[in-house]
C-alpha cells in the first residue's frame, strides 16, 4: 500500500492492476496486486539504471521509497 502512487497514477487500485483508463469497465478482471509480485518488481528494477527504474515503477503505479 505504501508504494502506490495514488489516484492519479497509471494503476491506482491498491488491490489489483487495473489501468486508469479501464477503471469504468466492470466486466473485466485484473490480476491481484500482491506483496510478492510488487517486491519482485521492485527488486528487479533496482538492477536497472535510474531512468528505466523510475519509468517501470511509474508504469506499474508504484514509487520507490528506498534511497539508492
Amino acid at each position: 500500500m505504501s508504494l502506490i502512487r495514488g489516484s492519479m497514477s497509471k494503476q491506482p487500485c491498491p488491490v489489483c492492476t487495473v489501468g486508469v483508463d479501464e477503471l469504468v469497465d466492470i466486466t473485466k478482471t485484473w490480476s491481484p496486486r500482491t506483496a510478492a509480485c510488487t517486491q519482485e518488481l521492485v527488486t528487479w528494477v533496482h538492477t536497472l539504471n535510474i531512468i528505466e527504474h523510475e519509468n517501470l515503477l511509474s508504469k506499474g503505479g508504484l514509487c520507490n521509497i528506498n534511497a539508492r
